[in-house]
């Protein structure tokens, strides 16, 4: 008979539900906000939104208390504001008792405090090289590799550089540089680093080696941790030399583009038959073939590299 009572009124429920959801709406928006699961160890900090309860005082209740930038809150009647900043959930509790009881408002009450918003431990993820920049927050500590798989994981991670900006003392900012690689091979403990809020983590995207002047197809070429390029496989990308080409006095542009900009003589022929040995390319190198019959190329010519990479970034290609 019991059974037969409780599938009654199970079908009850359901029928209210059918015809008139805004009733069921209602019903779930009184039992109040989702509260974000936070562990016991939490810290609360400013910009976290807390929900008190006051067992036997509803009217002592409050179910959405921002934390100020002081790291206090205000309760309902209260004279005084309570510091709950540095402090956890349990020491909230006791704190929040001990300002009711001091303002007469209650006799040995019982404090219920949850995080209703956890906002004080932000980790900013930004930068090309992450599919969704964005705010982490960080309830409990976690691993750099946490936080990037939390921002969507990374766009491409070929030759990827991470960068760690952490808060450090008397105000200052420490900077870590990690490779995509490192981090997401798992095998370094210590290109995995803890984040407990408060960090910034740009993700930039890999860089560029290019293949301009004399070459079939001019343009910029992602560089790779796992493939690494050569001045040989950039070649072969480009299609080849065009015709007329002037390739044994191709040059090597290293760190094109930049005041530390240094030019080498490279001889093409010589590294595609193997007689010279293979050089890998770095960001920002830049491989240039001369023609032939034209004037031999000089440190004039390639103080123009910034155009000739913007030309190719214009033509990025991506093999």
């Amino acid at each position: 008979m019991a059974g037969c009572r409780r599938i009654a009124i199970a079908g009850l429920a359901g029928l209210i539900a059918a015809l008139c959801p805004a009733a069921v709406r209602s019903q779930q928006a009184a039992t109040g906000p989702t509260v974000n699961a936070v562990p016991a160890s939490y810290v609360v900090g400013p910009n976290d939104v807390l929900a008190m309860k006051v067992f036997g005082a509803d009217e002592l209740s409050d179910g959405a208390m921002r934390v100020d930038a002081d790291g206090t809150i205000h309760t309902p009647y209260g004279t005084s504001p309570v510091r709950v900043g540095g402090l956890t959930i349990d020491k909230i509790r006791a704190a929040i008792a001990a300002e009711l009881t001091k303002d007469q408002l209650a006799v040995d009450p019982k404090v219920e405090v949850t995080v209703v918003d956890p906002e004080s431990h932000p980790i900013t993820v930004s930068g090309l090289g992450v599919r969704v920049p964005g705010t982490v927050q960080a309830i409990q500590p976690m691993r750099l590799v946490d936080a990037l798989n939390r921002a969507g994981g990374l766009a491409d991670n070929s030759g990827a550089e991470i960068v760690v900006i952490q808060p450090g003392p008397n105000g200052s900012r420490v900077e870590k540089h990690f490779s995509a690689a490192a981090v997401l091979s798992g095998t370094d403990a210590s290109a995995n680093p803890w984040l407990q809020g408060g960090e910034e983590v740009r993700v930039m995207p890999g860089g560029f080696a290019y293949m301009s002047g004399a070459v079939e197809l001019q343009g910029a070429y992602a560089l790779s941790d796992t493939d690494p390029l050569t001045v040989r496989k950039a070649l072969t990308k480009a299609h080849g030399l065009a015709p007329a080409a002037k390739a044994k006095e191709a040059e090597l542009v290293r760190h094109a583009g930049t005041p530390e900009q240094t030019v080498m003589r490279i001889n093409l022929p010589a590294i595609m038959d193997g007689t010279a040995p293979d050089i890998a390319l770095a960001a920002n190198d830049m491989v240039y073939v001369p023609v032939s019959g034209s004037k031999k190329a000089s440190l004039d010519a390639l103080s123009r590299t910034l155009t000739v990479l913007t030309m190719a970034a214009s033509t990025l290609i991506v093999r």
